[in-house]
C-alpha cells in the first residue's frame, strides 16, 4: 500500500476443495483404505481393521477460511472439535491452546499460515499413542525427522501430507505404508480452480472502478 500497489487474493476459491480432500484423507487413514486396495490390486485379500471418525476429538490447527469448512464437514459425524487459532473466534468448535488439543485430540489436522514448525519433538510427545496427523498447510510446519520418530515408535498411526518442505517429494515417507501422500492437490478441482479464477478477475474489476472512482 505505501507504495502504492493493491494486493489482493483468493481465499474462496480453494476452501471447499481443500477442506473435501482432507476428510477423504481422513476416513482413508481410519480405515486403512490405501493399503487394502493396494493389497486387492496385487491379489491380496487382507482385510483390515480400522477406527470409527464418530466420537473421536479433531484437533485443527489454523481456523481460518478451510479450518472452518472442515469444521462444518465433520459436525455431522459426531466429533469434538478443538479449534487452535488465537486469532479466530468461532461457535464451530472449543477454542483451546495448541498444548491442550494435542493432549485431547485423535486426529491433529493443520490449516495454518506460516513457515514455522507447528508439530516438532516436543509436540508429537504430548500426543495421545495412535493419534492420526494430517498436513494440508505448509510442508515446513511438520519436522519430518520428528514425524518419523513418532510412527517409528507407534505414537503416530497414519499420517496424510499434501505439502512438503522440498517438492517435488523424495524422502522416507515414501517407505511407511501408514502415510498417505499427494503431490500438493488440495485446490485441483475443476470447481474450485473456476473459482480462483473468478475471484482473481472480480478482484481486478474491482481494482480499476477504485482507481477510476479516485481519479473522478
Amino acid at each position: 500500500e505505501d507504495l502504492g500497489v493493491e494486493v489482493r487474493s483468493t481465499p474462496n476459491g480453494p476452501t471447499l476443495a481443500v477442506a473435501e480432500l482432507t476428510i477423504g484423507n481422513l476416513l482413508g487413514l481410519l480405515r486403512v483404505i490405501p493399503k487394502m486396495d493396494k493389497d486387492l490390486h496385487a491379489g491380496k485379500w487382507n482385510k483390515q481393521i480400522g477406527r470409527q471418525l464418530s466420537g473421536m476429538t479433531i484437533a485443527i490447527i489454523g481456523f481460518g477460511h478451510i479450518g472452518q469448512q472442515v469444521a462444518v464437514f465433520l459436525k455431522p459425524f459426531n466429533v469434538k472439535i478443538l479449534a487452535v487459532d488465537p486469532q479466530v473466534t468461532s461457535d464451530l468448535g472449543f477454542n483451546v491452546s495448541l498444548d491442550e488439543a494435542l493432549a485431547e485430540a485423535d486426529v491433529v489436522t493443520l490449516h495454518c499460515s506460516g513457515e514455522e514448525v507447528i508439530l516438532g519433538e516436543n509436540e508429537f510427545a504430548r500426543m495421545k499413542d495412535g493419534v492420526f496427523v494430517l498436513n494440508v498447510a505448509r510442508g515446513t510446519n511438520i519436522d519430518e525427522d520428528a514425524l518419523i520418530e513418532a510412527l517409528d515408535a507407534g505414537k503416530v498411526a497414519g499420517v496424510w501430507l499434501d505439502a512438503f518442505n522440498k517438492e517435488p517429494y523424495d524422502g522416507r515417507l515414501k517407505d511407511y505404508e501408514q502415510v498417505i501422500l499427494t503431490p500438493h492437490v488440495g485446490s485441483y478441482t475443476l470447481e474450485g480452480r473456476r473459482m480462483m479464477e473468478i475471484e482473481t478477475v472480480d478482484n481486478l474489476i474491482e481494482a480499476f472502478e477504485k482507481i477510476d472512482n479516485e481519479k473522478k
